[in-house]
């Protein structure tokens, strides 16, 4: 019933409406007293299983994670997987073997010009070489109130862009 309060599209809903809402759906369809203690327990519960997080506000608050699946297994975290990877072999005539090197890209389009996508490339860089923020724009650079401090964070973080 936690988890059916919750938004879909991930929006976060405060500790304080969350049990609010549960203690009245409780007792109403299953005739339940729903404490603080029972309300903690399961939200920690889901939290821990990697179905919410924590979100942030006075008492707290929680939303549904928003990642896609690999399976059985658990993809690790909201910024873990980028939209594109690119593994490259490289042979240098002075060093003897071969090396390895991956980069990552992270897409968005004109419209989604916004800081959040120059963590998520940063996020990205912690398993890469390199990380590219790719923006679609086909009618040139997108402007955008967050423009000039998406360039000053790409280049504070080492990013492509």
């Amino acid at each position: 019933m936690l988890f059916a309060s919750l938004p879909k599209e991930g929006t976060s809903v405060g500790n304080t409406t969350l049990l609010q809402k549960l203690r009245e759906a409780a007792k109403q369809k299953l005739d339940i007293d729903l404490s603080d203690d029972m309300y903690w327990e399961i939200r920690n519960a889901l939290v821990a299983a990697g179905k919410i997080a924590k979100g942030r506000g006075l008492g707290g608050s929680a939303y549904r994670v928003q990642s896609a699946n690999q399976g059985r297994k658990k993809p690790g975290g909201k910024w873990t997987r980028p939209d594109f990877a690119l593994a490259a072999v490289k042979s240098f005539p002075y060093i003897p073997g071969k090396v390895l090197e991956l980069i990552t890209f992270e897409v968005k389009p004109a419209d989604d010009y916004r800081i959040e996508g120059v963590f998520e490339t940063a996020a990205h860089s912690r398993f890469s070489h390199k990380s590219c923020l790719l923006i679609y724009a086909p009618s040139g650079k997108p402007d955008t109130q967050d423009s000039e401090r998406v360039e000053r964070e790409y280049e504070r973080f080492g990013l492509g862009l």
